[in-house]
């Protein structure tokens, strides 16, 4: 039984983490944002492979319950490469045993009428899950991102948005994947939730170990 307001962070690797949670036959909702390819030291090609395999871990790991996955597009030798595409494509393998979207809205990165040479100014917060999970109350489809803790990192709006999803279906603990420096598990613990998260970098496992909702 996990613990209300309780926070456990792992240093390791986030993948095995799931996978091995799995195995052991615990799943439970997934608020998470697989990292970039420069932030796991691998070339564009091969972080797609690697994306693709961290998806589908994250929705081994969720099971029946929701996963909701927070992704910004990048773009690549003058190409869009979607992590919103590939969000949808792997969990669309799982559509025979009921998996599906629940929603997917835009979080505003910057302002309307701004760019961005890297990626575009907006990022995409997924929602899916199987056959019992539900979509719930109607919700902002497009919002501002709240702040970050680093430029990549998933704005507070966003994790409350995501939180607040589960709290609603009656969850009492999430796990983040690639926790970063802990910004969902804050945002859980603030509103009366455990929060289990994993991430390989000790800096960031010693932020998320500490950081606090609201800033």
């Amino acid at each position: 039984m996990w613990c209300v307001m309780s926070r456990r962070v792992v240093l390791g690797d986030a993948l095995e983490w799931c996978l091995g949670l799995a195995d052991k036959g615990t799943n439970g909702p997934v608020i998470t944002s697989p990292p970039d390819a420069h932030e796991i030291g691998v070339s564009p090609p091969e972080w797609e492979d690697w994306f693709r395999g961290a998806v589908d871990a994250c929705l081994v790991l969720a099971g029946d319950h929701p996963a909701i996955f927070y992704v910004t597009d990048r773009r690549y030798q003058g190409a869009t490469v979607s992590k919103a595409q590939m969000v949808l494509e792997e969990s669309g393998k799982y559509a025979k045993v009921g998996q599906k979207v629940l929603w997917h809205k835009i979080a505003q990165r910057r302002g309307s009428g701004s760019t961005d040479i890297h990626r575009p100014t907006f990022s995409h917060l997924i929602a899916v899950g199987g056959p019992s999970t539900r979509p719930g109350p109607a919700t902002p489809d497009v919002f501002v991102r709240g702040a970050v803790t680093y430029p990549n990192g998933m704005g507070a709006n966003a994790a409350r948005l995501a939180v607040e999803h589960l709290a609603r279906q009656g969850y009492q603990h999430v796990f983040n994947p690639f926790c970063g420096s802990g910004t969902v598990l804050a945002v859980a613990n603030a509103l009366d939730m455990a929060a289990s998260g994993c991430d390989i970098d000790p800096l960031m496992v010693a932020r998320a170990q500490t950081l606090l909702f609201p800033w």
